[in-house]
């Protein structure tokens, strides 16, 4: 061995650190496609409920009212004319409180 020399390699990660940033680019990128096409199926599949809350007395809408398909986590707040569209719901029949 030359004097100035040293016999540690050169990478000091052997090369580890570039093939483990591919892998988890890989992993990203096949999650993001397993999850767009899960979404784009889903979004296939369902349809939206569209309406308007007022209140019963005086017939105003009711703006910032929270609608929720029951038995879901989807919802929707109402707009400043009462007005709401849910999308993404599953087909069939469906109630909303």
């Amino acid at each position: 061995m030359r004097r100035g020399q040293s016999s540690v390699n050169a990478r000091p990660f052997g090369g580890g650190v570039r093939r483990r940033h591919w892998t988890t680019a890989a992993l990203v990128l096949l999650g993001l496609a397993a999850t767009s096409g899960r979404a784009f199926a889903q979004a296939t599949n369902t349809g939206s409920i569209t309406g308007r809350v007022t209140d019963a007395g005086a017939g105003v809408p009711l703006v910032g009212a929270a609608v929720r398909v029951s038995g879901t986590q989807i919802g929707a707040a109402t707009a400043e004319d009462g007005r709401y569209t849910i999308r993404g719901v599953r087909p069939g029949r469906r109630r909303s409180s």
